[in-house]
């Protein structure tokens, strides 16, 4: 039989047919302190730079190279990583350049790469790692916001209005900002880090050096997501062999990211190659998920897979729907203004249901059984075509929509017979849930559309349509199965990216 469609699932359908379709301290080798702002100060006199750092070296004559080749400059964080930055970046780009020196700054790197990237041939990508340096010097928040500039007009060849000179030396920057906690050794670079991370990200942002794609490695937000537990030595600035590999892993996504050959999404963090890929790029194409203000959308930084959150969802689902703005914005009294609306939707639909306390927190991680609520809520909680199955995990007041999911192909067990229900769904697998749900939809909206055809097996949305103020069993597996209290499911202690969902 085919089905009536209600205007929630109507509004789904539409977007969905035209979208789918379509170790050492900072004092070791020091540079001197910066003797202020210069024009073009010439490359320094005496030995090469290898003899001087020890990780880092002079670029030797390469031939035309077949993709775009790199150079790094950074700091002692960078210069410790070295090896395992070069590692990563040289799997797929020719490292050009590599300069990392105890508390580098700007100042003392400019008039060192700029001869580097104005030669014929020269890097085509540039990796910064600066502005810890620039910290530990004591430098203000304005000299350094000025030094910023002045070096991203320099590499991209701008003039001081910013229009161009002639063509850019450098194709691409990308720049990292600071570890965004304290460390225990160097008190310019606490006083400083949060003031230059601000400066940092507004500056990059601003259309000037966007538009000629300079954008910010996200290391705080790597930070905030991986914690500290092992990754830094005692001083917690540097970094232990496990977190020189992080920046080593950030600094190859953010090579690649430069490089349309490997990515040419419309995020720059996310690489072709991703099994994610052709899911966020939908996500993206078709306006579900908007960048960072960098261009991300971190479906991974470094080894970790970034957490998909309620308010997340909540967006992704609100703009899969059209974004309507028929309805009230949410009642709910911890949600930001720039969320109201896309949160009052999903209450108001029944979709996401808040706490007694008349909070939503946003923040709260989703698990894969929330996941499979809310899709299934937001079907209309549909139940012909669907196989019940034996969960192990699964809360009885649970199962119909996961049995809904697993069966729409939106989501899947385990190999073992277990849904996984308490693993935190991390944002690359809730953009490929939301893109299988878009195909399930066209196809349920075509089959709708489509001349009475014989009997047939496949599952379609259910004609009914559930008030949203009707009582639904909460996801929270600890509460009763008859409980109608607004409670989701709390956070999972589980990592956020579960073996095959990366």
């Amino acid at each position: 039989m085919r089905a009536r469609w209600s205007p929630t699932l109507a509004a789904l359908a539409l977007v969905a047919v035209v979208t789918v379709t379509a170790a050492g301290g900072a004092a070791a080798q020091a540079p001197p302190p910066d003797p202020g702002p210069a024009e073009d100060l010439p490359a320094p006199d005496g030995p090469p730079l290898e003899l001087t750092v020890p990780e880092g070296y002079l670029p030797r004559p390469l031939p035309t190279p077949q993709v775009p080749s790199v150079a790094f400059v950074g700091d002692s964080i960078g210069r410790d990583a070295g090896s395992y930055v070069r590692n990563q970046v040289g799997r797929t780009h020719p490292i050009a350049y590599y300069h990392a020196v105890a508390a580098g700054y700007i100042g003392y790197h400019l008039p060192r790469l700029l001869p580097v990237v104005r030669a014929a041939g020269g890097p085509d990508i540039l990796l910064v790692e600066l502005g810890t340096g620039d910290a530990f010097w004591d430098h203000s928040s304005a000299r350094f916001e000025r030094d910023v500039r002045r070096f991203l007009d320099k590499v991209l060849n701008l003039a001081p209005g910013g229009g161009p000179l002639g063509p850019p030396h450098v194709t691409c920057v990308r720049w990292f900002d600071q570890k965004p906690t304290a460390n225990i050794a160097y008190p310019y670079v606490n006083a400083h880090r949060v003031a230059f991370n601000r400066i940092l990200g507004r500056v990059l942002a601003e259309p000037r050096y966007a538009s000629r794609n300079v954008a910010v490695v996200p290391y705080a937000a790597w930070y905030w997501l991986s914690g500290d537990d092992g990754y830094f030595l005692a001083d917690r600035l540097h970094h232990t062999q496990a977190g020189r590999r992080e920046l080593g892993l950030l600094a190859g996504q953010a090579a690649r990211g430069c490089d349309p050959a490997y990515t040419s999404g419309p995020f720059w963090d996310v690489p072709d190659a991703s099994r994610s890929a052709e899911a966020i790029t939908w996500l993206g194409d078709n306006g579900i998920a908007r960048p960072y203000r960098n261009g991300t959308y971190r479906a991974r930084l470094g080894s970790h897979g970034a957490p998909l959150d309620r308010s997340q969802l909540a967006e992704f689902l609100w703009r899969m729907a059209g974004s309507p703005t028929d309805l009230p914005p949410t009642t709910w009294r911890d949600v930001p203004a720039g969320q109201r609306r896309a949160v009052g939707w999903v209450q108001a639909k029944g979709v996401m249901r808040g706490y007694a306390d008349g909070t939503f927190r946003g923040s709260g991680l989703v698990t894969r059984e929330a996941l499979a609520v809310y899709l299934w809520r937001a079907m209309q909680r549909p139940t012909e075509g669907v196989t019940p199955r034996p969960w192990p995990d699964v809360a009885a007041s649970s199962a119909p929509a996961v049995d809904w999911a697993v069966s729409a192909g939106v989501l899947s067990g385990y190999g073992n017979g277990a849904f996984g229900s308490r693993r935190v769904v991390s944002r690359a697998l809730g953009a490929r849930a939301l893109h299988d749900l878009g195909l399930y939809i066209a196809a349920r909206f075509a089959e709708a559309a489509a001349p009475a055809a014989p009997t047939s097996t496949t599952s379609v949305p259910t004609t009914a349509t559930v008030p949203s103020t009707a009582p639904v069993a909460p996801i929270d597996p600890a509460a009763p199965a008859t409980s109608t209290t607004a409670a989701p499911d709390p956070p999972s202690t589980v990592p956020a990216s579960p073996p095959g969902e990366g």
